[in-house]
């Protein structure tokens, strides 16, 4: 059985999206970056390095949040079955 390729659109929606997010996150000096994506579970992995507002602790975006931003965003692209898992790092 061999893997199923994404199509244009889910990689476009993906791009698009953590673009929009990456802006957001270096706003804080954060970074987010596509690990993988699996087009057969809808599974995407991000890599994300938390950055600090030093005027505002509770400003910077948690991984939970951007977890559920991303995947908000992705419905809104057309890719309702995606989930996201974000791994952090340091």
């Amino acid at each position: 059985m061999t893997a199923a390729a994404p199509n244009e659109h889910e990689v476009e929606a993906i791009e698009d999206v953590l673009a929009a997010m990456g802006e957001v996150v270096r706003s804080d000096g954060g970074e987010v970056t596509l690990r993988s994506f699996d087009p057969v579970d809808g599974r995407i992995v991000v890599a994300y390095r938390q950055g600090a507002n030093e005027e505002c602790s509770d400003c910077a975006i948690d991984p939970d949040m951007l977890r559920q931003f991303i995947e908000e965003s992705l419905r809104s692209h057309g890719l309702p079955a995606c989930s996201v898992h974000v791994e952090t790092a340091v």
